[in-house]
């Protein structure tokens, strides 16, 4: 009964707020129904289409796709760390920055394919991009005073925002002449351009929030952007509490149901009731879902197949929907070390169009969505929800009408059933027949008996693939360290003017007998080539018997998309030498579930008999929007420091530490390390910990282990050299194995502490330019170690031996009639080269 009273609370304020004012309503305006584009009511029909992750070559064939199959837009973030990777000078330098790719982009879209374009700039994209196109650099320029708990990042701090608008002013400067304003009438251009990016979940006071947001739009005006902005789940726009900048642009929802897709109208109808001047809109429609590094690749997820994105789309515009954005519409490919931690070198998505630019039955069910909308998108637009017709329809079935401006009737019908298909009636005499999870529109103006069924995919005959091509031999090579230098200003990737995630060698001198060398990371694994296996301690490793001279290589996973994981340090923090190794005891065997909130605290007491929860970190307990306690405990022996602290290398996303039932320590900031002093609630022998987990969004849990541990004590400082050179020793040949075998996805095993040996090898094959008609060519491969491939010198990703990766797309603008694709890796588990290779060819239609 209390939802009426919010209801017209939530109306009265957003009437009450001054609504956008268009300074072109002539070429782009909206209202509480729809776009309209150059005086013509338009239903946005668009598309996520990175221009980064394509190679340029490519960009004409994966437009031309878009085009057929009825987008009449398309939308791309522009990722700032991609534009400008070297450091400017200072905030009015804009020498380092180069857009050319984007302008390029703009103007094929528009020109060559008369398709609208949505920019989105960020300054933050997420995108399960490094760093969340954050450029590297940018941490170094940090102020000392701000506190090492403050997320810097996405904050209103003046130096921050200082940089934020280097970059808009930057993109904007490149995106004013693409403004749909300044093309000929019925031309196309840029309709939108959005501020930020899911913003709700940035983890910044609201404060913050309104001043950040207030200046970007500011910065994005003050440059020449006059089309709409807009931002996705930022809902300080949606609620700007009579701020006259913030209430200049309109906020949007993301939606990633799978097969949920009815929790899609109570997000629309959120978005509806705090804006209703502006269109129900999604900037992410889900296209798919990404692939992740020891977890499933896209195309083996459930939940995002062309059943899934017909039911969702036509289920959204049902609900009054008149644009969306789909996420991805082309996935395509993290080349080199652009993916986010964690992320896989596809970036497929199981999208539309798929990374090679194959189309199948996903393509088919939006291009038959798209046919559709060209012919009726307007006046779908203009519709009103109607009553559905009179009678009971087939079981399973679920009918809903719309009634267009021209006076068409559009009926709605569902299968609700997601294992029978159903036939039947509607409208008493149309015949009706679809499959499991089916759903379609039937569209009718006075007769239903002249009626037509509107969204009709189309088949395609298949293609002959030509047979897969065995590899029978490879050359693999030693790589040495060299050029060694003075790391003299610290050994972090920051200090080292290293802004990417290649090797990076370390070495130092640990002279004296009897010592202890402890070398703390951050960001990565730290190999060694020493017999003496190290072991972990609080974010760094120690060697009991170091040797006089140590080599070391520091393998660097990406940089995390989120959080203030961000802008921390990767690499070699610091090396010491102690005269005896400090204590700790590792927090391990878990027990968990899930708990109704962060403030149940019933469960935290050792009392509670744990026997029956679930054992280990199981991803059911850190599912999106779930809320879990874990408990166990750690023995730490007869004595109990007084100064101990427990470590975590932090939560994702907020979590409260406990120590036999007192609250130790808080964090509300994902992937953030702390140190939390516990020593006065210690005792010896056995401790109970207890950790709640709260995931706001997407994947959650620990980012890696806790644990009980004595301070460091004093040590001295020891010499630090490092290189990222290698020289490369003889190759030697050598015979590949049985390919047939090869998954494209596979989720071996890993188990125990990488081996002893060679900091880095590298191997390689060779191969002729694959033939075929109608297919793309991927690599197969099976091999060991963590790495990096390269095809003819360019980088193609990175191989990780826990998978799932185990095929890498060939984009044709990097074959030659002779190729050499060579793996770079630290060896690993599972061994420390290619071990079995074949070239397999990949549909364009299927």
């Amino acid at each position: 009964m209390r939802f009426v009273p919010v209801a017209l609370a939530g109306l009265l304020t957003a009437s009450a707020v001054a609504q956008p004012k268009f300074l072109h309503p002539d070429r782009v305006r909206y209202d509480g129904q729809c776009f309209t584009i150059d005086g013509k009511d338009t239903f946005l029909f668009s598309g996520a289409f990175h221009y980064f992750r394509c190679p340029k070559a490519l960009w004409r064939d994966r437009f031309r796709a878009i085009k057929e199959a009825g987008f009449n837009a398309v939308e791309t973030y522009v990722a700032w760390n991609w534009s400008e990777r070297k450091p400017p000078v200072e905030t009015g330098d804009f020498s380092q920055i180069n857009l050319r790719d984007l302008d390029e982009w703009l103007t094929m879209a528009e020109k060559e394919f008369g398709l609208y374009t949505i920019v989105r700039p960020g300054p933050y994209i997420c995108a399960e991009w490094a760093t969340g196109g954050f450029p590297n650099w940018l941490s170094q320029f940090r102020p000392a005073q701000v506190s090492p708990s403050t997320m810097w990042f996405r904050g209103d701090d003046p130096f921050f925002m200082d940089w934020s608008r280097h970059w808009m002013e930057a993109v904007a400067k490149v995106v004013n002449k693409h403004q749909q304003f300044r093309q000929p009438m019925g031309g196309h251009g840029v309709i939108l351009w959005q501020v930020e990016n899911e913003y709700d979940f940035a983890g910044q006071p609201e404060s913050a929030k309104r001043n950040y947001v207030r200046d970007l739009i500011k910065v994005s005006q003050k440059n020449g952007i006059e089309v709409p902005i807009f931002g996705c789940w930022t809902r300080i726009i949606r609620d700007p509490k009579g701020d006259p900048i913030l209430s200049q642009a309109f906020d949007n929802p993301n939606q990633y149901p799978r097969t949920n897709i009815e929790a899609v109208r109570g997000a629309l109808e959120d978005q509806h009731l705090a804006q209703p001047w502006a269109p129900k809109m999604v900037t992410e429609f889900q296209g798919g879902w990404f692939g992740q590094v020891g977890g499933l690749a896209a195309e083996e997820q459930g939940g995002i197949d062309d059943r899934q994105i017909n039911a969702l789309t036509l289920y959204a515009i049902e609900n009054g929907l008149t644009a969306l954005n789909y996420y991805m519409l082309f996935g395509g490919t993290n080349l080199g070390d652009w993916a986010a931690e964690g992320i896989t070198t596809s970036y497929d998505y199981n999208a539309p169009i798929r990374e090679w630019g194959g189309t199948g039955p996903k393509y088919r069910a939006v291009q038959a969505i798209g046919k559709m909308l060209e012919k009726y998108g307007a006046d779908l637009a203009r519709s009103e929800e109607a009553p559905a017709p009179t009678g009971t329809p087939p079981a399973n079935l679920k009918v809903a009408a719309r009634l267009g401006r021209s006076g068409a009737h559009y009926l709605f019908v569902r299968n609700v059933s997601r294992t029978e298909a159903v036939s039947g009636t509607v409208l008493g005499t149309v015949e009706c027949h679809l499959e499991p999870f089916g759903m379609n529109v039937f569209r009718y103006t006075t007769d239903p008996s002249k009626g037509e069924w509107l969204v009709q995919p189309v088949g395609v005959p298949r293609v002959a693939m030509p047979p897969a091509i065995p590899i029978r031999t490879a050359e693999a090579a030693i790589a040495e360290p060299a050029g060694w230098k003075v790391a003299s200003d610290g050994s972090t990737t920051e200090k080292l003017g290293v802004y990417d995630s290649r090797f990076l060698f370390f070495r130092t001198e640990a002279k004296g007998a009897g010592k202890v060398l402890f070398l703390r990371t951050a960001g990565g694994e730290l190999v060694s080539s020493d017999p003496n296996q190290p072991r972990g301690l609080r974010g760094g490793l120690v060697w009991e018997r170091p040797s006089a001279d140590m080599r070391f290589v520091f393998f660097n996973p990406g940089w995390p998309n989120g959080g203030s994981a961000m802008e921390l340090p990767h690499g070699l923090v610091g090396a010491s030498l102690l005269d005896e190794a400090p204590s700790g005891a590792t927090i391990s065997d878990w027990r968990g579930r899930i708990i109704s909130g962060p403030e149940d605290r019933s469960l935290v007491s050792s009392a509670v008999d744990t026997s029956g929860w679930t054992r280990g970190l199981a991803p059911e307990l850190f599912a999106s929007h779930t809320t879990s306690i874990l408990r166990t405990t750690v023995d730490i022996g007869g004595k109990v420091d007084s100064n101990a602290i427990l470590h975590t290398d932090g939560v994702d996303d907020e979590g409260w530490f406990f120590v036999n039932g007192h609250l130790v320590g808080e964090l509300h900031t994902y992937d953030v390390p702390a140190d939390f002093a516990v020593g006065q609630y210690l005792h010896p022998g056995k401790n109970d910990i207890a950790l709640i987990i709260r995931n706001n969004d997407g994947p959650g849990g620990l980012s890696g282990p806790l644990s009980i541990e004595a301070p460091f004590p004093k040590g001295r400082e020891v010499k630090v050299m490092w290189t990222d050179r290698t020289n490369v020793g003889r190759y030697t040949s050598y015979d590949l194995g049985p390919s047939a075998g090869i998954l494209r996805n596979e989720h071996p095993k890993i188990e125990g502490p990488r081996p002893n040996g060679p900091l880095q090898v590298r191997s390689r094959i060779r191969f002729a330019r694959p033939k075929g008609e109608g297919v793309a060519w991927e690599i197969a491969l099976h091999a060991g170690g963590d790495g990096f491939l390269t095809l003819n010198g360019q980088p193609l990703g990175r191989f990780w031996e826990v998978g799932p990766q185990r095929g890498f797309y060939l984009p044709p603008s990097m074959l030659r009639d002779e190729n050499v694709l060579e793996l770079s890796v630290i060896p690993g588990r599972l061994g420390d080269r290619i071990t079995a290779a074949e070239l397999r060819p990949l549909p364009m239609k299927e």
